[in-house]
C-alpha cells in the first residue's frame, strides 16, 4: 500500500510538472504573441507617422513651390510693364520729328534690348534650376525606392 501511494504520489507530481511546464509554455507563447502584437501595432503607427510626415514635407514643398511661381509671377508682370513702358518710349521718340529724338529713340531702343536680354537670361537660368531640381528629384525618388525595395528583404 505504502508503493502504490508512493506510485500515487510520484504521478501526481509528475502530472503538476507536466501541468507547470504546460503553463509556462503558454505563458511564453501568450508573451510571445503580446510582443509581436506590440511590434506590429508599432510598425503600424510607424507607417502612419512616415505618412503623416511625407504628408506635411509635401504640402510644405506645394506651398515652397507656390511662392517661388507667385515671385516669379510678380516678377514677370514687372517685367512686362517695364517693356511696355519702354515701348511706349519708343513710340514717343519715332514721333517726335526733332534731331533730339534720334538719340531718344536709340537710348529707348537700346534700353528695351537691354531689358529682353536681361529677361531671356533670367528665363534661361530659371530653366537651368528647374533641370537640376528636377534630377535632385529623381535621384532622391531612385534612392527611396532602392532603400524601400531593400528595407524589407523577404522577397529575396
Amino acid at each position: 500500500m505504502y508503493e502504490d501511494l508512493q506510485g500515487y504520489f510520484d504521478n501526481m507530481i509528475d502530472y503538476y510538472k507536466q501541468t507547470i511546464d504546460l503553463l509556462q509554455q503558454i505563458i511564453d507563447n501568450y508573451s510571445e504573441i503580446q510582443n509581436k502584437s506590440a511590434d506590429a501595432i508599432k510598425e503600424i503607427y510607424q507607417k502612419i507617422l512616415d505618412a503623416k510626415l511625407d504628408a506635411i514635407d509635401q504640402e510644405k514643398d506645394a506651398i515652397e513651390e507656390l511662392r517661388k511661381a507667385r515671385e516669379q509671377a510678380r516678377k514677370d508682370i514687372a517685367n512686362s510693364k517695364e517693356v511696355s513702358n519702354l515701348q511706349v518710349g519708343i513710340q514717343r521718340a519715332m514721333m517726335d520729328t526733332s534731331g533730339a529724338s534720334d538719340v531718344a529713340l536709340l537710348k529707348a531702343q537700346q534700353d528695351l534690348e537691354d531689358k529682353l536680354t536681361d529677361m531671356a537670361e533670367d528665363k534661361y537660368s530659371q530653366m537651368l534650376d528647374d533641370i537640376i531640381d528636377s534630377l535632385e528629384e529623381e535621384k532622391d525618388a531612385l534612392q527611396k525606392d532602392f532603400d524601400e525595395m531593400f528595407s524589407e528583404l523577404s522577397w529575396l
